[in-house]
């Protein structure tokens, strides 16, 4: 399937210690200000003249065309533009593939009612917050019903509509370039998340997300973190590099909340997530 990257299911077995790590999407850069996103010196500036040339008349999309988005890929492959090109050319041929031109106006209602994902409110810089409630997921269940690659693609959909948020921000006149994602780990268990038919689910959408949504999330925040989640990332964290674990923030089950309100403005966020909002407000 297309969904499992070129992967082979054995290999899936063997990176299934870093299954958490991809679950949350830690494959995220550092925390970037508007500026450095779009400033560019004189070699980069260079770079991205390049790269237009070349992949602008193979583009089709009005959004893939944009500086932003096109230096958001460059800056993957450090602004090598050979291989930018390779990278955004197989993001494009990956969208048509997966129908992702049409993936929000599905029909979601099997997903909405069980794998709750909310759209809602900016952090203190204006960026757009997505938060998964993870911990309330039954992934094992969306495997056993064939849902597998559904649920993933439900991930993936999710975030795109945080970088269409985002967009929509900039075009506003907004100094925003990215989002932030909160996973809410409240209820995460062995018997739902870390059976071996779920395992594949994490490695999947967390590979694909560094493929498919490169530099587009600026912060990641996991809350009410279990036990066995710090556990298993105590054995992981060693192997990472330096600046994917500074990327992620990871909370407990009680001393999250002051530290959400630091980034975001409790007024933008529902009581649940340490906000003054309604739950109906979502």
């Amino acid at each position: 399937m297309f969904w499992l990257c070129g992967l082979k299911m054995e290999k899936i077995w063997n990176l299934s210690v870093f299954l958490i790590l991809f679950a949350f999407h830690v494959i995220l850069s550092e925390a970037v200000s508007f500026d450095a996103d779009t400033s560019l010196n004189a070699g980069q500036a260079q770079a991205l003249k390049q790269f237009k040339k070349r992949v602008l008349p193979k583009l089709k999309r009005d959004f893939e065309k944009e500086d932003i988005y096109l230096v958001q890929f460059l800056r993957a492959k450090k602004f090598d533009v050979d291989r930018a090109e390779e990278f955004i050319l197989s993001e494009a041929k990956w969208r048509t593939e997966q129908g992702f031109d049409t993936v929000h106006k599905e029909n979601w209602e099997d997903m909405e009612c069980c794998y709750t994902v909310r759209h809602e409110g900016v952090d203190r810089e204006g960026r757009p917050l997505v938060l998964y409630d993870l911990g309330s997921w039954d992934v094992r269940a969306a495997v056993l019903a064939g849902k597998r690659d559904r649920l993933v693609k439900w991930m993936f959909k999710n975030i795109d509509m945080a970088r269409i948020r985002a967009r929509d921000l900039g075009k506003q006149g907004k100094n925003v370039t990215r989002f932030d994602i909160i996973f809410d780990l409240k209820g995460f268990n062995l018997a739902t998340h870390l059976t071996a038919s779920a395992i594949p689910v994490y490695v999947i959408s967390g590979a694909g997300f560094d493929r498919h949504f490169p530099n587009m999330a600026d912060s990641i925040f996991t809350i009410s973190t279990p036990a066995i989640f710090e556990a298993v990332l105590s054995v992981v964290k060693p192997v990472l590099a330096q600046g994917t674990r500074d990327s992620l923030q990871i909370y407990g089950q009680s001393d999250w909340v002051e530290k959400i309100r630091e980034r975001i403005d409790p007024k933008q966020l529902i009581k649940r997530y340490g906000g003054t909002k309604d739950e109906e407000s979502k």
